[in-house]
């Protein structure tokens, strides 16, 4: 045997050996990889893009949340407060980025910051009591709200309550089947809101706010800040010399109003926020939706594919939810310092919003607040909106009041108002917007409980809706009001299909 013919095998198992460990590390690190990455997938989802929407969601759903509740509580926890002036509104947005909303009046431009028109900045986080919100690009939120819904300047003429209709609507471009990735529009699809141009289309889901997270720069775009550590979110253009969120607008939105958003959007085009470009921003109350300047958002298109920034918005009926319940307690707290002022007695019935209490020939028990008895003022007047001389929202009017007889002045005896088993000396049921198939409900602010052209039962929602008409229809003439509540039975609206409101007096 010829031992030449063995000095290969002399070194093959160590290289195979060699070999066999390069493989183990190999391993080792694919298999630790595929852990990071299906951790990863477990936490961020697919991808960063999945991820960053995500974060953009979870901070614009709270921010949402804040408004509302802004809408519902006020600037201030005490329901007396002068903030009742300006009841039912939203914040301005901010603009320097310090978070303030702006006092001295929004609106676009430098002509346009009267009553009724739009207005577009950054989220007021400080207004609203809340951190400062970030997207996933570490942007401060943005901002927009309806001219007809701003805090400042109010409108003096035209109503908000529940049966306010807003301006805005949002859109999402959508990828094409049949053209190029490249092409330059897109078809747009309405995601909520209503572009025609039609005044009877009173839609609960126009919108009356949009919050947007504008994310990363694109195109053109740049995000450099300007205005150092004394402004929290940072801002690219400067307003005489302080920085401004409304001139910056295009370095962060991509686009964000388009008079014809029905046939595709430019890509990352600013369409101009100015009057000059769009008409003037203001809420029109017979045709809210003729305007073009701030009146279509977009947002990312399906897939974030071409357009990064996301919206969420609040709706007409979302916000009369809100404000609904802030007029209900408002009110019920005048009820209340009324009973505590007055022998532990609450007033009787007005047969018009906020008018004086009917006690003869008989005492009322069904219809609206009063806004005094037996000379006690009930309602504030000033600064209040609630007030009859003031109540330009008609709020007066959307609100039913129901007092048993034993809790009225000359009343005696235990007998209280049934509700779903319960009882209460006195109720106070707010009525909300129309809900699908209710007729419209709308007051001019000097009807008549018992009058046969009197709308307001058109929108409680049953079974309350058969308690109010029945009291509206069976009384016409004062010898026909009810005299025994306690034969009466409300029920507390169900959360999950009335956008009613009530108050329970339980006192004593």
């Amino acid at each position: 045997m010829n031992c030449r013919h063995m000095k290969p095998l002399i070194h093959t198992k160590p290289v195979r050996s060699a070999q066999r460990g390069l493989i183990g590390v190999l391993l080792l690190v694919t298999i630790a990889v595929m852990a990071v990455a299906v951790f990863s997938k477990n936490i961020w989802g697919d991808d960063s893009r999945t991820y960053q929407q995500k974060v953009n969601r979870e901070a614009l759903q709270q921010a949402k949340a804040a408004l509302l509740e802004y809408v519902e509580v006020g600037s201030t926890a005490n329901l007396n407060a002068a903030d009742t002036a300006t009841l039912g509104r939203l914040p301005c947005p901010n603009q320097d980025g310090n978070g303030d909303s702006e006092s001295g009046g929004c609106g676009i431009g430098t002509a346009y910051k009267t009553a009724g028109q739009h207005s577009l900045g950054l989220l007021p986080w400080s207004t609203l009591n809340i951190p400062p919100l970030r997207d996933a690009a570490h942007q401060c939120l943005w901002y927009a709200v309806d001219g007809r819904f701003k805090v400042s300047p109010t409108t003096t003429s035209i109503a908000v309550n529940s049966d306010s209709f807003a301006s805005f609507s949002v859109v999402q471009p959508a990828k094409p089947t049949d053209t190029s990735l490249l092409s330059t529009t897109w078809a747009t699809q309405l995601l909520v809101g209503d572009l025609t141009n039609s005044a009877a289309n009173n839609s609960p889901n126009r919108v009356v706010a949009v919050i947007m997270a504008s994310g990363a720069a694109g195109g053109s775009q740049t995000q450099t800040s300007i205005g150092g550590s004394s402004y929290t979110c940072g801002l690219t253009q400067t307003l005489s010399g302080v920085p401004h969120a409304e001139t910056s607008a295009p370095n962060f939105l991509k686009y964000y109003s388009d008079a014809n958003a029905t046939t595709g959007q430019p890509w990352l085009t600013n369409q101009s926020l100015l009057p000059s470009a769009g008409g003037v921003p203001t809420a029109n109350s017979s045709n809210p939706t003729a305007i073009a300047a701030l009146k279509t958002f977009v947002t990312s298109d399906t897939g974030q594919e071409q357009l990064n920034d996301q919206i969420i918005w609040i709706t007409a009926e979302e916000f009369s939810k809100a404000a609904n319940k802030r007029v209900a307690r408002l009110l019920g707290s005048y009820l209340n310092a009324y009973y505590d002022s007055n022998g532990n007695k609450y007033p009787t019935a007005a047969l018009t919003p906020g008018g004086t209490c009917v006690t003869t020939p008989k005492k009322l028990y069904q219809g609206y607040i009063p806004g005094d008895c037996g000379g006690n003022q009930i309602i504030p007047i000033s600064p209040n909106r609630l007030a009859a001389a003031n109540d330009v929202d008609l709020w007066l009017g959307q609100a039913h009041y129901a007092v048993s007889q034993s809790y009225v002045a000359g009343g005696s005896g235990t007998s209280r108002i049934t509700v779903d088993g319960g009882s209460a000396a006195a109720i106070l049921l707010m009525r909300g917007r129309a809900l699908s198939g209710q007729t419209s409900c709308t007051y001019s602010g000097s009807i008549n409980f018992y009058s046969a052209s009197n709308t307001m039962a058109n929108c409680i929602e049953t079974p309350n809706k058969a308690v109010v008409t029945a009291a509206i229809a069976a009384a016409a003439s004062t010898s026909s009001y009810v005299t025994n509540m306690s034969t009466i039975q409300y029920s507390y609206p169900n959360a999950s299909s009335s956008n009613d409101y009530m108050i329970l007096f339980t006192r004593p």
